[in-house]
This record gives C-alpha cells, structure tokens and sequence, in this order.
C-alpha cells in the first residue's frame, strides 16, 4: 500500500476552573455539512432582572425587565429588591446595570416547552445599597437540581479577574412541566448573606468558563469533509483523554458511514481534584495512526462538555479560594562596625508570598 504522508496532528485542549457547560467549536478547514438541519429554539429568555420595560444590549439582543414581564412571574415579589450598583465598573452595559436582590428566597417560574434548554445566569458582584459584595452567599435550584451552592459571585470574579462573568447550565424539562430557578441565600453567623441575579437568558451557544472535577460527558463531533476520503482507514487517528486511550481507531467513515456526513461519540471522564482549589487540567489529544492510514493526520470538528449531576441531583462546585495576601515586613537595619570603626548601614526586607 502506498501510504501518502502529511504533517502529523495533535490537538490538545487544556481546561482549567469552573464550569458547567462548555462547547467548543474546532475551526479549521472544515465546511459545514449539508446534512446539518437548522434549528429554531421554540423558546426565547432574556430577563434583565431589577429593570422594566424593553430593552436592546450592545450586541444587539433584545432584553424584557422583570417587572411585569411576561416571560416569567417572581414569588415573592414583595420581599425582593430592584437594585443598580452603587459603583458601576467597566461593564457591557445591559443585563448588568440593575439586579434582583433578596436576603430571603425568591424564585422565577418560566412557561417553555419541554425539551433541553441552556440557561445562563448573568453575575456582576459589585457593590448595590444596603448590600455588601462580600455577603453575597446563596445557593440556585431548578426542580431537584442544585445549580449553584453556598456560592460567592465576588470570589468567582476576583479569581477569574473579571467584573462580571455567566454560568449556564443545560436543564432539561419534561411535558406540562414549569422551569423554575430558585435562589436562596445560605446561613450565615452574621444572618446577612443574600442573594442576587443580574440577568436570565435561554440560549444555544455557551461560554468559555473553566472545569471543576466531577464526572463530565465529552462528546467529540467527526465529519469528513475531504472529498478525497471515502474509504475506511483513509484517515485514522488515536484519540486519548485526560491521558487514556479512548479510541485506537477513531475514523470519521466508520463513525458517520460515509463522506459529509457528520456523526459524534460521547466518553465519560472521571476527574478527581487535589486540596481545595477543585481545579483540573482536562487534555484532548489525537495523535495519528502511521502505518494504517492512508493520511497520517486527524481532523475534528467540534467538542462538547457536560459536567454531569452526583447522585444528590447537585450540578455546585466548590468557590474559588479568596485572593493570596501578601504580607511585607517594615524595612530593618543591620549595623555592623567595619575594623576602621566606620558604620555600614544594610536594609533587609523580608517578603512572604502564599501561591496556590
């Protein structure tokens, strides 16, 4: 067999932090397939919570305050508060202008279909009257499902050096059934922690946030778009994750049945994480397969990530730590007399840095 050689490929995928939903989108020469049908979300949420009446944010999409809205009803609506931030950082503009606020729990119900819906629940930790930033302790519910627990919005931020930041998570809803998203503020000693949203929104793509070890579904999408490979072992290719062989073979023809036809296969990953950051590092590696394949490369065309319920039904990771301290010592001075009798004067200055 006469093999024809071209550059070998890897492609490595390093995740790092928390996260709920990930998808990812591997741009390369590949075109879109003619077999992909469109698809048309029957549902369409953009709450722009502590506001009223329509509005349109930078990019171009249309948001409906929550008061009076009819995209979803809030209980209790008395004991919640319509909040702006008292200081304003450099934010996009709307959903991040106002918040819910509540030192007691409220929920927000939303009539959709059933079937998967990607929820986002925008943050922006700043500073809002009679609220401190740091106090911001809740958890977030849907049905049976913990969302978010004991959760500090202002430690994800500080962590993730942003002034706002999303978390999505994808909720799937059955017939006749409501989608409800229960905040609740945790105990705490000082009995002033509460909870807050800035914004709700139903959507399809998701943000690039960060892994925290649990179980997740990876999901890795083939479609040979190369007119010139139509045969089995044409092009095949080694994948591994998190640096296990999953698949000694991997070939879009075997997968798909045929050219253009796109096709995908979920693995499980089984993540375990080391002291408290609950960080990973999640590789994606595919490495050709010389000498059983006619092109010596791989291809992939996209990858999606599902972090998976435990059994308790919780989707919550743990917060990130609080900021690193640095202490610096006042200077001291070291005298010592030289034989002439002359003083010669050193500062020292003692620095402790904590890295995690």
């Amino acid at each position: 067999m006469k093999y024809r050689r071209q550059h070998k490929s890897l492609f490595c995928i390093s995740i790092l932090g928390p996260f709920y939903f990930l998808l990812l989108q591997c741009f390369s020469t590949v075109t879109a397939s003619n077999y992909a049908a469109n698809y048309n979300p029957t549902d369409t949420i953009a709450l722009d919570c502590g506001s009223t009446g329509n509005s349109t944010a930078s990019d171009g999409r249309a948001w409906t305050g929550d008061i009076g809205s009819i995209l979803a009803t809030l209980q209790p609506l008395d004991t919640t508060i319509a909040a702006r931030a008292i200081r304003q950082g450099p934010v996009e503009g709307i959903p991040y202008l106002t918040a819910r606020m509540s030192s007691s729990q409220f929920t927000y119900t939303f009539l959709v279909s059933a079937g998967l819906k990607f929820v986002r629940l925008y943050f922006y930790p700043s500073w809002y009257p009679g609220f401190d930033r740091s106090k911001a302790l809740f958890s977030v519910k849907s049905g049976p499902f913990t969302l978010l627990s004991n959760f500090r919005a202002d430690l994800v931020a500080d962590s993730l050096g942003l002034e706002y930041f999303v978390r999505e998570f994808c909720i799937n809803v059955e017939e006749n059934q409501l989608l409800n998203l229960t905040f609740s503020p945790s105990p705490s000693s000082s009995n002033d922690s509460y909870a807050f949203v800035n914004g709700i929104e139903n959507r399809l793509n998701a943000p690039q946030p960060l892994l925290h070890a649990s179980r997740y579904l990876v999901r890795l999408h083939l479609c040979e778009t190369n007119p010139a490979i139509t045969q089995v072992s044409d092009r095949q290719f080694i994948i591994y994750i998190d640096g296990e062989m999953v698949d000694e073979a991997a070939d879009a023809i075997i997968w798909s049945g045929g050219n253009s036809i796109p096709a995908y296969r979920d693995y499980l990953a089984m993540i375990g994480f080391e002291g408290t950051q609950g960080k990973y590092n999640l590789s994606i590696d595919l490495h050709s397969r010389a000498g059983f394949s006619v092109y010596i490369d791989a291809v992939l065309n996209g990858i999606e990530i599902f972090k998976l319920n435990s059994t308790t039904g919780s989707l919550a990771g743990p917060n990130p730590e609080p900021p690193k301290t640095i202490f610096l010592t006042e200077p001291s001075q070291l005298t010592i007399k030289g034989s002439s009798n002359k003083k010669t004067t050193f500062i020292a200055v003692g620095v402790i840095v904590t890295v995690g």
